[in-house]
């Protein structure tokens, strides 16, 4: 029997697996899928077979596994923006998933819409720089976070306040009545915990789950604006 297995998984298509008899001729093909180039056939031993795409292989008596090398030519990335803002992308503003060849660095900037500020980066950049760079080397998924311009600590104009901060088992959000959605997120962008009110003044969360650390607790107000607070799990 003679298997076929690629790597990565949906790179392309392959045929001709099957059953054939010793000394049988079988040709090969590995049809790399868009952004996919073919690389080379190897062995159950990772010994390279071909270099070749389409290659004539000849059964030996035992059952044999090849795989088929692919390699990603081109990556995405993808941007959330959080608030009123907006992003350019290599100097164009964002407004689609951008294609972007492999390894190839894109440049960044945040820009804020009047009345509001850059806050961060989140998701696979971890940055509170409004102009960053990045290197294409897989998928991006990247959330670019704004919050309303404030003189003050608090969180709105209504005071809404967290404590302790920093937290340790607990975390209490007050004057809560204006949010209509509220998460927690690691520096990475991770979310770690969501909540919906309904209206309550006071939130409690148990935090004992989470490990110490540095959080970002947004909220999202029903007039549409969005808070962000920096919370110290200790």
């Amino acid at each position: 029997t003679l298997t076929l297995n690629m790597e990565p998984e949906a790179a392309g298509t392959l045929t001709d697996a099957g059953n054939y008899e010793e000394g049988t001729q079988v040709n090969l093909t590995a049809t790399a899928h868009e952004n996919f180039k073919f690389l080379n056939w190897t062995s159950a031993s990772e010994e390279i077979i071909s270099t070749q795409a389409d290659f004539t292989y000849t059964m030996p008596a035992q059952d044999i596994t090849l795989t088929a090398n692919f390699e990603q030519t081109h990556f995405t990335i993808s941007i959330t923006v959080e608030g009123q803002g907006g992003v350019m992308v290599n100097n164009s503003y964002y407004f689609e998933e951008v294609r972007v060849e492999r390894n190839k660095e894109i440049n960044l900037e945040a820009r804020a819409e009047q009345g509001w500020e850059f806050h961060s980066w989140t998701g696979c950049l971890a940055s509170d720089r409004e102009q960053e760079q990045i290197i294409m080397d897989n998928n991006k998924f990247i959330t670019a976070l704004f919050t309303v311009v404030s003189n003050t600590d608090n969180l709105s104009a209504e005071n809404i306040t967290v404590f302790p901060n920093p937290f340790q088992q607990t975390l209490q959000i007050n004057n809560t009545a204006g949010v209509e959605y509220m998460y927690i997120t690691g520096i990475t962008g991770q979310k770690v915990w969501e909540h919906t009110p309904s209206g309550e003044q006071r939130i409690k969360v148990q935090t004992h789950q989470l490990p110490q650390g540095i959080y970002l607790l947004t909220l999202r107000k029903i007039d549409g604006s969005v808070q962000v607070k920096k919370i110290v799990k200790q």
